[in-house]
Formats: C-alpha cells, structure tokens, sequence
C-alpha cells in the first residue's frame, strides 16, 4: 500500500470544505472551518442550499488557495519524502494488528494536500486530506490516523459480510464505533512509536460515562482482550446497546 500525495485542486477544495456544511454535519467542524476562515459566516453559509454553499465557498477561499497554492506542492514533496522513510513499517504495524498483510488493503491511496483543516477520508475513492500547515511529524500522525479507517473498514468487511457501505458514514453507529476504536488502536504499542498522541481519538468522547464507567476505558479492555474481529463484534455491540447516549455527543 502507497501513499501519493499531491496538492489538492481548487475545485476539489471547495467540494470537500462545502461538504462540512451539509444537512446533519458536525457542528464541531463548520465552527472549526470558520474560526480558520473567519471570512465564512456561518450564519450565511447555512441559509444556502448544496450548491449555492460551493459557490459561496469559491468566492470566499479563492484568494487563499491562490496565494498558497505554491506552499502546497512544496509540503506534498516535503510529506512524501518523509512518509517513503516509514510507511512500509507503518504498514507492517497494521498487518500485525489486523492479522493479514494490510498491503492489500488498496494499492494506491492519494493524500490531497490543501487548505481544508479537517482533513476527510474518501473509502471508495481511496483518498484523503491532509492539511498543508502539518509538520511532517504532525501529518504522519494524520495519515496515520485516516489510514486506520481504511485499514479498518477493510477488517470490517471480512467480518460482517452484511455490510452496508453506507453505515460507514457520518452518523451511523458503525461510523462513531470506527472513530472510537481510533483510540485502542493507535495506542497500541506497535504503531504508538509514530502516533504517540494520549487521546488520538475525538476529545468528546474522553469524558463519556456509561453506567459509572468511562467509556474509553471499557473500549480499551475490550481491544486489549480480544482479538480484532473479536473487538469489532463486541465493540458494536456495546455502541449499539448505548447508541442513545453516544450519538449525543457527536
């Protein structure tokens, strides 16, 4: 499995950043966006429909990317440099977690590198963001932790061979588990040497109590005592008897 990273497009850009203002996105993240980029209004912004908010976002990041966009070939050169120094033990790390050669995962996954500071992944298309104002450290951390999705799904699909493609997303009980298990996973001590963040996951779900426990502890026990497919069928489980709770955090 590769990493090719290249600057992102204008026009994928402005896409990729609308799309955090969607019906039902993450409040968290347009809030993010707009802090990053005080000149999208939050209030206009949401009184658009699909297309009208792409268009607003064109008018309001043009410049930026403009102005940037020469920074952004030079970090793609600077963060593939230093991920062909550790991706294929990277990799490895995976394998041994997930119990098969994650090399098989995808051939090719493309890192558009751009201004848009959340970073999506893309399953399907086999691609995702990363935000050219990374150091090289900070971004291996990020591919990292969007390659856990892929990797992860992949595992997902051996699993349970009723999978929808679709509960992968945003807000689905298997999507927040997805972003639970980030935790366990890249504190696990054979990928932690490049990822060495205390909380890798969303800091909301840190303070999440269940029946007087805290979740991410009773999330760590499971991962810690089971082997990975056993983590995932138990894990759902534990998420889908608490859906309720868990999804009013996120």
């Amino acid at each position: 499995m590769k990493l090719k990273f290249e600057k992102a497009t204008f026009e994928y850009t402005c896409k990729s950043i609308s799309e955090f203002f969607g019906e039902g996105a993450m409040e968290d993240f347009q809030e993010y966006i707009c802090e990053v980029y005080p000149s999208i209004i939050l209030n206009e912004i949401k009184r658009l429909n699909g297309a009208e908010k792409e268009s607003y976002i064109k008018n309001k990041i043009r410049g930026i990317y403009d102005k940037e966009k020469s920074i952004m070939v030079e970090k793609a050169r600077e963060y593939q440099e230093k991920w062909d120094e550790h991706g294929i033990e990277i990799v490895n790390c995976f394998s041994e977690i997930l119990g098969y050669d994650a090399n098989n995962v995808m051939n090719e996954i493309k890192v558009r590198v751009g201004i848009n500071p959340i970073c999506p992944r893309y399953l399907e298309e086999g691609e995702f963001d990363t935000y050219y104002k990374l150091n090289s450290k900070q971004n291996i951390t990020n591919c990292i932790h969007e390659l856990t999705h892929f990797v992860w799904f992949d595992c997902w699909k051996k699993t349970f061979k009723d999978y929808k493609e679709e509960s992968f997303e945003h807000p689905n009980i298997v999507w927040i588990f997805s972003e639970i298990a980030i935790d366990p996973i890249l504190r696990d001590d054979r990928i932690k040497k490049f990822c060495s963040l205390e909380k890798p996951a969303y800091e909301c779900f840190y303070g999440i109590q269940i029946e007087d426990k805290n979740m991410i502890e009773e999330i760590r026990k499971l991962y810690k005592n089971n082997s990975i497919e056993a983590f995932m069928k138990k894990g759902i489980k534990y998420c889908n008897l608490h859906e309720n709770i868990l999804k009013k955090y996120i």
